[in-house]
């Protein structure tokens, strides 16, 4: 291009949007997002129902915030968690946010989404987990205080609220070295420790159906089966599980009257009101 002509018409308007992206990068990197600080916290605790606190907020790119130091009611929860919503999703008509937490050695990447136009009809969860804390859901519920473990594994599902019937997905996970607590009225047992759990389900037209559920431990090991037939309203969900525990010499022992080295454990009835005999 001869130099006397200068810039053609489309490298000047080329340079004109390079420059206003450049504007836009930075500004979005360099806003003081400390100020912002009070609002996130501020819609976290409104939506987990939790009093959450961060230390820090910052850019996650393309678009999206990392905020590290994240407690509930004080206590150091996760190292990190980054929120960035999803634009591919709008295209079909739903919106979705991707999720990424870290806790030490461990991390925990997914994404949740529902219809944009009926919001809450729908839920579509993925998740991909390596030797992530399972200890986190203890703010979620008093029943799970004592839960820990270190789970890793995925779980893909989809759960249609006016038509459960059309439901699907997996679960694969493995959770390592931890203890499951038990809410089982007139069972002695308040948790159960383990060195390993390993969980295979798939859910198919609302039903979701254990395939594979193991449970390895010095003083309890077992297995379960059973199913979830999913309903519009969740604590309406049926559910039938059989749940065979082996118990050790001391644990059996400890069972008193209701002892001896194997137990059978029948749950029924629904997700809000379990029904549970031991055998």
């Amino acid at each position: 291009m001869d130099k006397k002509n200068g810039y053609s018409l489309w490298a000047k308007v080329g340079f004109v949007v390079y420059g206003f992206l450049c504007v836009l990068l930075f500004s979005y990197m360099l806003f003081p997002y400390y100020a912002l600080k009070p609002k996130f916290e501020d819609a976290l605790s409104r939506v987990s129902g939790l009093d959450i606190t961060v230390s820090t907020i910052r850019p996650a790119l393309p678009l999206g915030w990392t905020m590290g130091g994240v407690k509930v009611a004080g206590n150091t929860a996760l190292d990190s968690l980054t929120l960035k919503p999803r634009v591919l999703p709008l295209v079909t008509g739903n919106i979705a946010l991707a999720i990424k937490m870290k806790d030490g050695g461990g991390n925990l990447n997914g994404s949740l989404g529902t219809s944009f136009f009926k919001i809450g009809n729908s839920f579509d969860l993925q998740m991909e987990m390596k030797n992530f804390d399972i200890s986190i859901l203890k703010y979620f519920s008093k029943k799970l205080d004592e839960i820990s473990g270190k789970i890793s594994g995925d779980v893909d599902l989809f759960y249609s609220r006016k038509r459960p019937d059309r439901s699907d997905g997996d679960i694969n996970i493995t959770v390592d070295n931890g203890q499951i607590p038990l809410s089982i009225p007139n069972f002695p047992i308040a948790a159960i420790p383990f060195s390993k759990f390993e969980l295979k389900a798939k859910m198919d037209k609302g039903l979701l159906k254990v395939i594979k559920a193991e449970l390895a431990g010095n003083d309890v090991s077992g297995s379960m089966k059973g199913d979830i037939k999913l309903a519009e309203k969740l604590d309406a969900s049926d559910m039938k599980f059989e749940i065979l525990l082996k118990l050790s010499q001391a644990y059996s022992a400890f069972m008193g009257s209701q002892g001896g080295p194997n137990v059978r454990v029948v749950i029924g009835g629904s997700l809000g009101s379990p029904r549970t005999s031991i055998q």
